[in-house]
């Protein structure tokens, strides 16, 4: 009789037990639910990535944007670059670089982003001296000094004509935006600055709008 009630007794227990810990499961599984419905109601989810929408949006109309503007000035090639760090040199010194972020290329162009990844500043100084005079210009091939690295890596690009404009944030210089030609038509300069600072203004907005949205 006694074992009968000790048995009982812990019988009771261990339902009691197993009772509160289902319980707290179904709690924590209901609030993990809640969450992930509230999360997803405002956010994408591509392969378990999280985009915010206005990130998402962002992305979209910096796409287009370049694209339409490519199309109008009859260019070959438009980037959109970004300044950003990355190591360092043995003395301590931040490396400066700069990386592609965006690209629209005709259907028989080449695409250069993926390869302009992560590149010292320091090998191309000269792009930097273009963007900070802040002036909008066509800029012939034959017009770099000869033997430059910039002209060597503008002919492995199959580049003839080029524009480099500064993205600033106030007075910050946050990118720039690459144009480039394959061919020797130029285009009429005051509509090319025009649709330049147009364009520039449209994506200094979505630029910023996808820092500010980002976690």
């Amino acid at each position: 009789t006694d074992i009968a009630t000790h048995f009982s007794t812990w019988f009771n227990v261990g339902v009691s037990a197993a009772g509160i810990i289902a319980g707290a499961l179904a709690a924590l599984l209901v609030n993990k639910v809640r969450i992930f419905k509230k999360t997803n109601s405002r956010r994408h989810f591509y392969d378990g990535l999280a985009v915010d929408e206005a990130f998402h949006r962002a992305q979209i109309n910096i796409h287009e944007k370049i694209a339409i503007y490519r199309s109008e000035i009859n260019a070959d090639r438009v980037t959109i670059a970004q300044f950003h760090n990355g190591g360092e040199f043995l003395d301590g010194t931040p490396m400066k670089k700069f990386s592609v972020a965006y690209e629209t290329v005709t259907p028989s162009t080449s695409l250069e982003g993926p390869k302009t990844q992560n590149i010292l500043l320091s090998i191309v100084w000269t792009i930097v001296q273009h963007i900070t005079s802040e002036k909008i210009r066509l800029v012939s091939i034959n017009d770099c000094a000869s033997g430059t690295y910039l002209q060597s890596w503008l002919k492995s690009r199959g580049t003839k004509l080029f524009s480099f404009a500064p993205i600033k944030k106030g007075e910050n210089y946050q990118g720039f935006l690459f144009v480039e030609w394959l061919h020797d038509t130029r285009p009429d300069e005051a509509v090319f600055e025009e649709k330049t600072k147009n364009l520039l203004s449209q994506i200094q907005i979505e630029l910023f709008m996808k820092e500010s949205n980002q976690d």
